[in-house]
Order: C-alpha cells, then structure tokens, then sequence
C-alpha cells in the first residue's frame, strides 16, 4: 500500500523543485552583476590569462585563487561570461543540496530544498560571480566524502575527501574548518586502526607526520594566509572588550538575516536602521539558541564531524571583523538540513507550531525571487537597484552609451561590463 501511494506523496515536491529550478534557470539569463570582490576576481583572471598587466593592487591582492581559475577555466572554453557563469553555479548549488540530503538521509528533502533556494543569499549568490556557491560545493562535497569513507571503510573515498578540502581551501580561506573538523573525528573514531597502522609501518608514519608539519608550515608562512591572521587577530589584540561586544553584536544581525529573510539594510522604508539591528540582533540570538539545541541534541542523527564544522564554522565567523551575511551562507543548508531532520520518527521540525514563521518565510523567498527575477529582465532597474546603485553609472554607459550621473567613471568595472555580460 505505501509503494502504491507514493507518486503521490512525491508529485508536490517534484512541482516545487522543478518550479524552483525554473525560476533559478531563467535568472541565469541576468546581466554580469557587479560586486567589488567580482571586479578583483575578473581583474585576477585577466592577469593569469595574460590579458592584463598586473598592477601593484593586483601583486598585493590576498584573495584566494580558487575561484580565479574556475573563471579562467570558463575563458578556456570561451564561456566566461553571465550565463554561464550562473548555469555553473547552479550546478554547484544543486551539487551541494544533493551532497546535504546524502549527509541527512532523514532530513524533509522538500522543506531542505525550500529553505535553501527560497533564501534571498542563495538566488543572490547563483547568480553574482562570488566565490560563495563553489565554496559551498566543495566543502559539503568534502563532508560527503568524508561521511562514505566513515561508513564503508573503504579508501576509494580518501582521493575525494582530499581533493574537496584543497579545492575549499584553496576557493576560500575559511575551508580551513573543514580540517579542524575532520582531523578530530577521524582520530576519535577510527584511533584504534591508526594505533595499529603506526605500529606496523612506523617508517611511512614518520615520513607522513613529516610531510604534514611540512604542509601546515608552508601553509601558514604563506602572505595571504598572514594577511587573513592579521584581519582576524588584530582587532582582537589591539581591542579585546570592543572587539567582542561589537563583533558578537552585529554578527548576530547579519546572522538573524539568513532566518528573516531579509537583509537589515532592505527594511529601513519601515524602521530606522538601530531599530532594525537590534529587533535583529534579539532574532539572531533565538535563531542561535534554537540551532545550536539541534546541534546539541542527543535525539537527532547528526554526524559528529559534521556539529564540530557547523561550531567551528560559527565561532570563525563570529571572530571574524568583517560584517555580511554573505560569510554565514556556506552553512545555510546544512543548518536547513538540521532544522528538518526527522526525531525519532514523529514529523519534521518544521511541522511545529512554528507555521506563521513559516508561512512568513515562504512569502518573503518568493517575494525575493520575484525581485532577483525582475533586476535580472530590467536592465534600468538593475542600473538603478544592484548593490544600491553604486555602478549605476557604469552599467548606463554599457547598457546605453552614456550616462545621467556625474561620477568618476570606474574603467576596470566598465571594462568588465563590456567584455564578459
């Protein structure tokens, strides 16, 4: 009997998931979306592919190169432009949920993908060249191997596990979590088999702690490595009590905007923008609490390794002196996964009395598809509204020859436009 009803069960969120990826697909249409950290990222591709002399700003630049030879790999194929950077990214995100539903087996595949795509972070990064989305796909991509090698024992994994965290690693500097989480988990859960190992082949050991101090050394004299340790220790030690009051204050607003669905700075038409940070920060604080008894909970089927990223993943960001719910993205659909894993049997955390916040949610992700979709079909109001105006001027004289604001005109910016939408 429950073989025979289950197309039905399914038909709703195969209409939901198909909808979805419609609307995403369609986006992937939009014109180059311009950021300062895309302008870096195109800047830096130029400059391997030997289109662009690199000036002192690009020598100094300490952005990880992952990302860059993802869009150099794109030139290669005479694809680097909008769509296809999107359709890619689409393909990274869609990656990405299935290496989650792999990862929570008994997570509501439906309320996973609903949370996900119907955040505003998601459609953002889809379809702006960020390094979010690649990020996002190689480290769950990491955890997955990581899961199958724990669960079969077999090394055919390890060859996956190690190239998903170098590629994390090396697309953003906080992939570093990755082995602060799986270092641990592997050596509580598989101790007894490296005891053995260690005593059988003592030599390959020896040269294998060798080749990892090795590593971790160059790795941390690295410059840019240096200059993401001064990001993050600097204000610390040169304000401890100021660093974390205002850290943990306004990581919590853009913490509290993956969860309302809103960012702070989009709600001043209804309040002043202290009102918003700390109706926010009060948000923020319940989400934390509400996520971190999940994480915690002995009830709920939760990888260990997979708790110690999520932690440490959230205490980095909560050091970290820099302020965009972008940062907190790449944990979105794990924390999705872990807010619809089933408890012992009964239904879903989201089917609680939490109804309202979820009708809520749903109604401000499709409103917030609906405006991502409008930008991506109006090239005036993308002018005028992406990244709040600020390359207006660039994309009127791209769109139109010529422009009504009298600004200094950003060339590298232009150049971009110009070339690559």
């Amino acid at each position: 009997m429950g073989d025979r009803y289950r197309p039905f069960q399914l038909r709703p969120a195969l209409i939901i998931t198909s909808a979805l990826a419609l609307i995403y697909f369609a986006n992937c249409f939009t014109h180059l979306r311009l950021t300062n950290d895309t302008l870096r990222y195109f800047i830096l591709t130029e400059s391997l592919e030997g289109i662009r002399t690199a000036d002192t700003a690009t020598q100094k630049e300490f952005l990880p190169l992952g990302y860059v030879y993802f869009l150099l790999l794109l030139a290669k194929l005479n694809i680097l432009g909008s769509f296809g950077i999107c359709f890619f990214q689409l393909l990274f995100l869609a990656g990405s949920l299935w290496f989650v539903k792999k990862i929570f087996p008994s997570a509501n595949t439906i309320w996973l993908i609903i949370f996900t795509s119907l955040n505003w972070s998601t459609l953002r990064f889809t379809i702006t060249p960020l390094s979010e989305m690649q990020f996002l796909f190689f480290s769950t991509g990491a955890l997955f191997f990581y899961l199958r090698y724990d669960n079969t024992g077999k090394l055919k994994y390890l060859p996956g596990l190690l190239i998903f965290c170098a590629a994390a690693i090396y697309t953003r500097t906080a992939g570093i979590i990755l082995i602060i989480a799986l270092a641990p988990a592997i050596l509580v859960q598989k101790r007894k088999e490296i005891q053995t190992w260690l005593r059988s082949h003592t030599g390959y050991a020896i040269l294998t702690g060798a080749f990892i101090i090795a590593a971790v050394t160059y790795f941390l004299m690295q410059p840019k490595f240096i200059a993401y340790l001064g990001y993050f220790f600097g204000p610390l030690i040169s304000d401890p009590s100021g660093f974390f009051l205002r850290n943990i204050r306004l990581h919590l607003v853009d913490w509290a905007e993956l969860f309302i669905n809103i960012p702070v700075s989009k709600t001043r038409f209804l309040l002043s923008l202290p009102a918003a940070r700390i109706i926010y920060m009060i948000a923020g604080i319940i989400f934390l609490v509400i996520c971190l008894r999940k994480l915690f909970g002995s009830s709920l089927a939760i990888p260990l390794y997979v708790r110690i990223y999520i932690i440490a993943y959230i205490l980095l960001i909560f050091n970290w002196p820099f302020f965009e719910a972008r940062f907190w993205f790449p944990v979105l659909p794990l924390l999705a996964a872990v807010l619809s894993v089933k408890k012992n049997n009964t239904r879903p955390v989201f089917y609680s009395p939490a109804f309202l916040f979820r009708c809520y949610y749903i109604m401000a992700g499709v409103f917030v598809l609906a405006y991502y979709s409008y930008l991506s079909f109006d090239k005036r109001a993308l002018a005028e509204r992406h990244d709040a105006g600020r390359w207006r001027a660039e994309y009127e004289l791209h769109f139109y020859g010529s422009s009504i604001r009298n600004k200094e005109i950003n060339s590298k910016a232009l150049h971009i436009l110009n070339t690559y939408d």
